[in-house]
């Protein structure tokens, strides 16, 4: 029997460009603290952040603090 799968898809808009992703799929973000690429692992109750694992750790990055998004 297979089970239920429930994926959460999200919009992100960034000026003029905007795409769709779900948690798990990768991210390239540009901040004012560097650039994180990585999965994406939640995001915010209120969408102002979201989560990304980069490997070794997770980050959380503030939507008022990104420069440039990306999918990878």
């Amino acid at each position: 029997m297979d089970t239920l799968k429930i994926y959460q898809e999200y919009k992100f808009k960034k000026g003029g460009s905007e795409f769709h992703i779900s948690e798990g799929e990768k991210l390239k973000v540009k901040t004012d603290k560097g650039i994180f690429e990585g999965v994406l692992t939640s995001v915010g109750a209120f969408g102002d952040d979201f989560h990304l694992d980069i490997g070794d750790e997770s980050v959380k990055i503030h939507c008022d603090k990104v420069i440039d998004i990306i999918p990878v």
